[in-house]
């Protein structure tokens, strides 16, 4: 509704939204407003009202709160019309309201990086159940999943027990590693440990597809893009990821944000 309301306000400076204030108080309006900021990662914190999400549900639940909300704008709209006249005299920032295809981006930047925890996630889970088998691989290999921690763990998953010919399957510098890596394979690992491990495997893998065809709608709507892109590159420390997620975030256009506070 905010985008529409920009483009229609943007196409006609002096247009007049004469029942904006009922449609905002509409029930289906509050409740769909409700459900998406329910659905938002900042809902587990309290809102200026000291109240969280949960806090609703559990204490007066979701009808009664939005009654309660609807009876307050309505009672109560001198609120609503300073805001509406701060913003007509430049008092205060107007939203930034980026184009349909960034916030797209934004839409999509934000979901990989779900992705990619939820990702590690399993990754976790994985490591937690090879030290239910007294292995102590993590302590040796940065990385489970990596090429020679994946190789170990098929093999281990196929049947293979003997700790001196799992860690001869270490590739790279990790085969400076092997006498440390026979250490850590001498372990309990059973059928049942094959099993979970091999869920767990394959639950990684799914979610690396799905991020990369994330990674493949982002690029494509990222090529117009390609010289900012380029240009973050160069700072320290950010990378392709990042530059992504910025441009996501900010369109890429400074000029919008008058200061670096602002774009904070």
């Amino acid at each position: 509704m905010q985008a529409k309301l920009h483009r229609w306000a943007a196409a006609d400076p002096g247009r007049r939204f004469d029942d904006l204030y009922n449609f905002v108080c509409d029930p289906a309006t509050l409740l769909i407003a409700y459900r998406r900021v329910a659905g938002n990662r900042s809902a587990r914190t309290a809102g200026v009202d000291g109240l969280t999400v949960a806090d609703v549900e559990r204490e007066t639940g979701v009808p009664g709160f939005l009654d309660d909300l609807r009876a307050h704008l309505k009672a109560d709209p001198s609120d609503a019309a300073f805001l509406a006249r701060a913003g007509a005299s430049a008092m205060v920032m107007a939203s930034f309201v980026p184009e349909r295809k960034i916030r797209e981006l934004w839409d999509l930047t934000r979901r990989r990086t779900e992705l990619a925890r939820a990702a590690g996630w399993e990754a976790q889970r994985l490591e937690k159940e090879l030290e239910d088998t007294g292995m102590k691989l993590a302590a040796v290999l940065t990385d489970l999943v990596g090429v020679t921690g994946r190789e170990i763990l098929e093999a281990l998953v196929a049947g293979e027990r003997d700790p001196h010919l799992l860690a001869d399957f270490a590739v790279g510098r990790a085969r400076a590693k092997i006498p440390a890596l026979v250490e850590a394979l001498d372990c309990e690992f059973t059928d049942h440990h094959a099993f979970t491990v091999r869920h767990f495997l394959d639950e990684i893998d799914r979610w690396k597809q799905v991020i990369a065809s994330f990674d493949e709608r982002i690029a494509t709507l990222l090529a117009d893009h390609q010289p900012d892109l380029d240009l973050l590159d160069t700072i320290p420390g950010v990378g392709r990821l990042a530059a992504e997620i910025i441009i996501a975030e900010t369109s890429g256009d400074m000029a919008q944000f008058p200061s670096a506070h602002h774009l904070a």
